[in-house]
């Protein structure tokens, strides 16, 4: 069986190759759940 290959081979006409998903930047000023939850957690302890 031959493999297929990927839509962003090189050897794919630009034109047609698939897009690079756009990545999102993280704002660093939001607070994720989880660490919310690890400091909970850390200052229960102490």
């Amino acid at each position: 069986m031959k493999r297929m290959i990927s839509l962003k081979d090189q050897r794919i006409k630009e034109k047609d190759r698939a897009k690079a998903p756009e990545k999102k930047k993280k704002d660093p000023s939001v607070i994720k759940e989880r660490e919310v939850v690890l400091l909970i957690y850390f200052q229960c302890i102490s």
